[in-house]
């Protein structure tokens, strides 16, 4: 069944017109808010009253509003009858903008009802397939389309648009390969450009690709937006995966996915989350949350990290902070330490590693220590007051200088001890004169002190033992407690034939016992096979003595005892 082209068009034009747009403040800050706009059309640039208008509430997001004009007012056909007309916005309480913009694009689809486009063409057939759709094939094999789309261009077998309401093409231009593959007032408006569907999209450059989604726009040649809503990639093989009003604006940028994000340096990338920038050229912002890689080739990640533009070639991670250090690593928590662990998975501290550290300054050599300076920096240094020398096995060593060691005459082996040997016998072994005391110069000091813990009464407290290379135990002197432990007593010994005995003892009293360990007096002499012998001198002897009563000697000149008495000396 034929029909009337025209009427066939004008039943099935929309009455509604897609419009996105950018809103700054004069200064060039990006608006995110919800305002009133007032949406005119004028036929030329000086008119006061527009010929059509509509005041519709926008949200704007990061500077970027889309709105469908028509819902509201209908565009009805006769706005836009071939001749140029003019769209003049107006936002919130500021005057509207100038200059007014020249409509271009989707208003002329309107021209359709009218079937203006096939006047001069009289090959053009059309056919309704089923009760459902209308597909239009042009004579000449220009192009196919579904009903109510606009295809501009006169190049043979080009151009697909089997949208709802959209464009392939530019006005005035003979671009070819231009492709809308479904969905509403999608625009594929430059050289090769490719819509898969979706509402209101735009691909207007060589190449450019939009997958689908919502009022996205690919503007710049070979750029690529996959899906999601209200993304931009505007410059040379920009991309954006996806996500919600993100921005790839400079040549080769990426935004993965995510929310609000901006790719503006060239080949910059972000991976996805929310409110990322990758502003450094060849910069890269993985994921997270209002991330900044400002400088050229670094990289931000985690929470509010931000690398400012001098910071070229660093790395950042952490949380809430801000870095302009360039050719750094830096690892970075404003609220909590972050931890580091090198061989661990579970640091203690801000730096923790098992195993060994390696570190190269140029000054590293045998035996230097790492030194810090007053700020912290560490080097390796040559150790202060360092000491040299050399030395043998087993000797104690010595200075033999200021900084250098050598050996001394103490040697160790086993246990043993040798002072002027290297074969000790015995836990301490000199060798040579043993022990030479000065005596302390103050009055209660000890040249030397004997003592051990001993608590019971009559056991040895400490002494001497004397000894040769046959017998090490061949007398002693030993000190004791007496009756008490706050009394003492003195032994003297020897060994005679192998058997040791105490031959003479100074009691705590003073007494003083000659084999008895009871001395009676103060000089006890008990003995059953020697005799006491006093002292033995001639008379002149004697008389040059300062004698005392109670003096007793033997007069060798008379073979008598002498005795001093009462002040002279007396023969009994």
């Amino acid at each position: 069944m034929i029909f009337a082209f025209s009427t066939l068009l004008y039943a099935d034009v929309p009455q509604m017109m897609n419009y996105q747009g950018k809103l700054t403040t004069p200064a060039g800050a990006l608006i995110d808010s919800t305002l009133s706009m007032v949406i005119s059309i004028y036929d030329n640039q000086a008119d006061v009253s527009p010929v059509w208008a509509e005041t519709l509430m926008v949200q704007v997001e990061k500077g970027i509003f889309s709105v469908v004009l028509g819902n509201v007012h209908p565009l009805t056909n006769d706005l836009f009858d071939g001749t140029v007309q003019y769209l003049g916005v107006k936002a919130g309480t500021d005057p509207e903008m100038t200059p007014r913009k020249e409509i271009v694009s989707v208003g002329y689809a309107y021209r359709a009802a009218y079937a203006e486009v096939a006047v001069n063409d009289g090959d053009w057939n059309f056919r309704i397939t089923d009760t459902a759709d209308t597909t239009l094939m042009t004579g000449g094999e220009w192009g196919i389309a579904r009903s109510g789309n606009v295809l501009y261009g006169n190049t043979d077998s080009t151009h697909v648009n089997l949208g709802v309401a959209c464009t392939t093409g530019t006005s005035g231009q003979n671009y070819n390969y231009c492709t809308v593959a479904g969905g509403y007032l999608n625009t594929a408006s430059g050289e090769n450009a490719t819509i898969g569907g979706g509402y209101g999209n735009t691909a207007n450059d060589i190449n450019a690709t939009v997958g689908g989604g919502y009022s996205n726009t690919a503007s710049g040649d070979y750029s690529t937006v996959a899906g999601g809503y209200g993304n931009q990639a505007s410059s040379y093989s920009a991309t954006i995966g996806g996500g919600f009003f993100n921005t790839a604006s400079r040549d080769y940028s990426t935004i993965a996915g995510g929310y609000n994000s901006d790719a503006s340096g060239i080949s910059a990338t972000v991976g996805g989350g929310y409110r990322n920038t990758a502003s450094g050229d060849y910069s890269t912002v993985p994921g997270g949350y209002a991330d900044t890689a400002g400088g050229d080739f670094s990289l931000a990640a985690g929470d509010g990290v931000r690398i400012t533009g001098d910071g070229d070639y660093t790395f950042a991670f952490g949380r809430n902070f801000t870095t302009a250090t360039p050719n750094a690593v830096i690892f970075h928590n404003s609220v909590d330490p972050i931890k580091i662990g090198v061989g661990t998975t579970v640091p203690d501290e801000e730096l923790h590693v098992v195993g060994n550290i390696k570190m190269v300054d140029g000054n590293q050599a045998a035996g230097k220590v790492l030194t810090s300076d007053a700020s912290g920096v560490g080097t390796w240094q040559a150790a202060a007051g360092g000491i040299g020398g050399s030395g043998t096995a087993n000797y104690v060593s010595k200075f033999t200088a200021s900084t250098t060691l050598g050996n001394s005459i103490i040697y160790e082996e086993s246990g043993n001890v040798g002072i002027g040997t290297s074969n000790p016998s015995n836990p301490i072994w000199v060798n040579g004169t043993v022990l030479e005391i000065v005596e302390p110069t103050t009055n209660d000091a000890a040249a030397v002190v004997l003592r051990n813990l001993n608590s019971e009464k009559n056991n040895s407290n400490g002494g001497v033992i004397f000894g040769n290379q046959e017998e090490p135990n061949i007398c002693r002197i030993v000190g004791a407690a007496d009756d008490s432990l706050n009394s003492g007593k003195i032994y003297f010994g020897t060994r005679n034939a192998g058997t040791y005995s105490t031959k003479m003892m100074i009691r705590a009293n003073g007494n003083v016992g000659i084999g008895t360990m009871s001395p009676q007096g103060a000089l006890d002499v008990s003995s059953t096979t020697g005799a006491f012998i006093v002292p033995r001198m001639t008379t002149a002897q004697r008389d040059a003595l300062s004698a005392v009563n109670g003096m007793i000697i033997y007069n060798t000149t008379t073979n008598q005892f002498n005795f001093y008495e009462n002040g002279a000396w007396v023969t009994k």
